[in-house]
């Protein structure tokens, strides 16, 4: 009976204790998450398309439906006609920017879509196979 009580002891005292753990850690600021963001933006490997199921034309009609809903935000794309920009871009699962990186040079055109894309609300992925193919994409725009 003894050693039933001391191990009801030990085990609620582990567990009372685990509680209290995180409390002294810090949380991240805003700039570690920027750079971790950017971290995972550029990482090359991550267009790869998965080699069973993954269907190119629902693949690239997201593809296409993401580049809309960044125009969308860009009133006068005409102006910047002869430009090219490519934006590195991170989602998560429900189609939320997690990380945006300007890959190549840094022009105004470049400027005007990275705000655009901070702006813009992502339709949500049509499935898995799609979100694993461009969670980390690359696009390029040119007007």
């Amino acid at each position: 009976m003894k050693k039933v009580t001391y191990l009801l002891a030990l085990v609620a005292g582990v567990w009372l204790l685990s509680g209290c753990q995180g409390a002294g850690t810090k949380s991240p600021s805003q700039t570690q998450l920027i750079q971790e963001m950017n971290q995972r933006a550029a990482q090359s490997d991550t267009l790869t398309l998965l080699p069973d199921d993954a269907n190119s034309e629902n693949i690239s009609g997201y593809f296409f439906t993401l580049q809309q809903a960044i125009r969308e935000h860009i009133p006068d794309w005409e102006k910047y006609r002869g430009d090219v920009c490519t934006l590195r871009m991170s989602l998560n699962r429900q189609a939320e920017l997690t990380g945006l990186k300007v890959e190549g040079e840094r022009s105004e055109f470049c400027a005007v879509m990275y705000d655009a894309v901070l702006r813009t609300k992502f339709p949500p992925f049509p499935n898995e196979r799609v979100y694993q193919n461009l969670k980390n994409a690359a696009l390029d725009f040119k007007p």
